[in-house]
């Protein structure tokens, strides 16, 4: 299977590239990749002709995305496009991450994935827009919806607690 994976170089990518051993993988990041290039970036993957796309790299500083609402947008929802379209081109299935922050958090029981959005900064609103965008313009997609990391790397959940 080949496999192209954005924001390779993060906690999520490198653990996903990990557990495609034996696989092709295409390691999409900058300085090497842009996704908010899109002839640069749909070139890229096109080239290497993946059977999936994992769509990993956001903007996840909720407080970077606060402070800088123009970034946020341009890496969360126009890079979302652009590998939507690329996923498109492609005629390849997309696998969006996302996040629980599109919640609220304010229903006072768990949520469903079919709960209505409410989300509260832009943080929430770039990831719930991404997702709205791979929903209408990708066939085959799936978007996965994570609350954090739990792995190896310098930002996940227990290093950030203690």
């Amino acid at each position: 299977m080949r496999v192209a994976i954005t924001g390779s170089k993060g906690q999520l990518g490198q653990a996903l590239a990990r557990q495609l051993h034996g696989h092709e993988v295409l390691p999409i990041d900058l300085p090497e990749h842009d996704i908010t290039a899109l002839g640069a970036i749909s070139a890229a993957v096109k080239a290497f002709q993946p059977d999936l796309i994992v769509h990993g790299a956001a903007m996840t500083d909720v407080d970077g995305c606060e402070r800088d609402p123009e970034m946020a947008y341009r890496i969360n929802v126009l890079g979302t496009r652009n590998m939507a379209v690329t996923a498109l081109q492609s005629a390849c299935p997309l696998v969006y991450i996302s996040t629980d922050y599109i919640f609220g958090g304010t229903k006072g029981a768990p949520y469903w994935e079919y709960d209505d959005a409410d989300p509260l900064s832009v943080y929430a609103r770039t990831k719930w827009v991404g997702e709205q965008i791979v929903r209408h313009h990708v066939p085959q997609h799936y978007v996965v919806r994570i609350a954090w990391l739990y792995g190896d790397g310098p930002r996940n959940f227990v290093r950030t607690i203690l």
